[in-house]
């Protein structure tokens, strides 16, 4: 499963949405500070394309911990926004996983809305 994780933040920091399928449930829940919930794949597909206020940016994975069907990671972003800041900041994710995939979602920053 860690391998998992650092496969998909690796199709994430690379803009490869083309291969959010291969990591994301079809009826897949994200939540995340600064945005309504996340609600199936097309909107999830069209959060990474159009919404995330991320230009670029690259997760550092430190940790991931799995417990069944369930995992957490962490590690830390460092990111360029559509403004053209540079961030960089603690994450945490949590993670349900179904038939092999993230059905849920729910990532905490250590600073809002990025």
């Amino acid at each position: 499963m860690k391998a998992f994780v650092l496969q998909m933040f690796e199709a994430i920091d690379g803009g490869h949405w083309d291969r959010l399928p291969e990591f994301f449930h079809s009826d897949v829940t994200y939540d995340r500070p600064g945005y309504p919930t996340i609600r199936g794949f097309a909107d999830l597909d069209d959060f990474y394309r159009r919404r995330r206020i991320i230009r670029s940016g690259r997760h550092t994975v430190e940790d991931v911990v799995v417990d069944g069907e369930r995992a957490v990671a962490t590690g830390e972003l460092t990111a360029t926004l559509n403004d053209g800041r540079e961030v960089r900041l603690r994450f945490a994710d949590a993670y349900r996983f179904a038939d092999g995939k993230v059905a849920y979602r729910q990532t905490y920053f250590g600073t809002p809305a990025v």
